[in-house]
């Protein structure tokens, strides 16, 4: 129900961190240590009943304006970004939480080998969000026909590109490139 659905949300952006404190490798990241990925991922192996959907994020650009940009403005969900809005992204950092990132969405998507899996691009979902959900819950054995017939279930809360809202956009894509980093790793 809603109610689930929100909770799992709130559980997955304070379990699974992709934080750019690390040194050697992102396994070794503090956040790593309270997250406690490896005991969860273990728990989920051990309950191969639980069916787990992934959302993963391919424009890493775009992912870094919103991270950014919701720290910088306090807009976290459900407003929209102002339009005047401007980052400086701090580029050694965006490319240590992307890296962070792309181990985070590889450790999450080994669970495919053991329990009932499903991936939803979140550009995909964003562009439609009925067609997502209903995937979703067809997934999870529920009743598609409990959604509301008409309407979005969520929207960006952006309205422009992210060379609209960075500063440093040409550094920093530059960065990414070289990095081999501009979408997640699992979609390459």
């Amino acid at each position: 129900d809603e109610h689930t659905i929100c909770f799992v949300s709130f559980l997955v952006k304070i379990l699974f961190r992709s934080s750019d404190k690390w040194l050697l490798h992102p396994r070794l990241s503090p956040a790593q240590f309270f997250d406690r990925l490896d005991a969860h991922l273990v728990w989920l192996r051990q309950n191969r009943e639980i069916r787990v959907i992934q959302l993963v994020r391919r424009d890493g650009i775009d992912w870094l304006k919103s991270k950014y940009l919701a720290r910088a403005t306090g807009t976290f969900t459900h407003t929209h970004y102002p339009e005047d809005a401007k980052i400086t992204v701090p580029v050694h950092r965006a490319l240590k939480a992307l890296q962070a990132k792309n181990w985070v969405d590889h450790r999450l998507a080994s669970l495919a080998d053991s329990n009932p899996y499903h991936r939803v691009i979140y550009e995909d979902f964003a562009a439609d969000n009925r067609r997502e959900l209903e995937a979703c819950l067809a997934f999870l054995g529920c009743d598609i026909k409990r959604l509301p017939p008409d309407g979005r279930f969520t929207e960006k809360q952006s309205k422009q590109s992210a060379a609209s809202y960075i500063r440093n956009f040409e550094e920093l894509a530059s960065a990414i490139e070289a990095g081999q980093l501009q979408s997640s790793a699992l979609l390459s």
